[in-house]
């Protein structure tokens, strides 16, 4: 019940956090700190509590796979989203990232080069995502006051079906599902509706920005989760994806 209870309040609690702070600091920000494992660290967190750690040690190694699949999401959403409507760019991308993802499930690779392939991946989302101007076009749309619950609740179904399928899936697939933009869909689709396609690229460029320390997060707690146990792993990836985080911060 409680890890029930869990699946349903972390990650969306995180997503509304992130919502505000783009409201506050911009979408460029927002999509820095969604980059942050506010959905994949519970989901890795409870595949190691529901599977154990060797499980949930062989998911995080995938999920390093599974940043392929995040940036073709974040390039197809940037692009159709400057054309098209919000479902439509939702279907887009989201074919492209399970496409990726079945794509890349069977290969297996030692953690050094399954990192590589992340960070190579994230650095090339980069460059094909559309340009911005330097000035951000100002949205006339305002938020409603069912905006930021029915982000909560869509986060809390996304990251609950992920986390139920696991078992049947296994260590593999799972891994590479978990950066299923969970967070960034629900974050994308509020900004297409409120702020539009340059909206969104900002957004999507912001949580490219930060997949460096996702990354680093994942490579830590693949490495670590059998030796260190739970608590410790957690810790040391948590601090890993910070530093990294600031030092992005910093250089961008």
């Amino acid at each position: 019940m409680l890890i029930l209870l869990l699946k349903l309040i972390l990650a969306p609690t995180f997503v509304a956090l992130v919502s505000l702070a783009g409201r506050r600091w911009g979408l460029q920000v927002a999509g820095w700190i969604g980059s942050f494992p506010i959905v994949a660290g519970p989901i890795l967190f409870f595949f190691a509590l529901e599977q154990g750690t060797v499980f949930a040690a062989e998911a995080a190694q995938g999920t390093l796979m599974g940043l392929v699949g995040f940036g073709c999401f974040a390039v197809v959403y940037s692009w159709t989203s400057r054309w098209w409507d919000i479902p439509f760019s939702i279907l887009a991308s989201w074919s492209a990232f399970l496409i990726s993802g079945y794509l890349l499930a069977p290969v297996q690779l030692p953690l050094w080069a399954a990192l590589v392939v992340g960070l190579g991946a994230s650095n090339l989302a980069r460059v094909l995502m559309p340009k911005l101007p330097a000035r951000p076009h100002v949205s006339k749309n305002e938020s409603a006051s069912w905006d930021l619950p029915l982000r909560m609740a869509a986060t809390a179904g996304l990251v609950y079906g992920l986390t139920t399928m696991a078992q049947k899936l296994g260590p593999g697939f799972s891994g590479v599902l978990t950066p299923f933009p969970v967070a960034s869909t629900v974050l994308a689709g509020f900004t297409h509706y409120h702020h539009g396609g340059e909206g969104v690229a900002r957004l999507l460029r912001g949580s490219i920005n930060g997949m460096q320390g996702f990354a680093l997060f994942c490579a830590a707690l693949s490495m670590t989760l059998i030796p260190w146990g739970l608590t410790g792993a957690f810790v040391l990836a948590l601090v890993v994806c910070a530093v990294a985080q600031w030092v992005v911060l910093k250089v961008s």
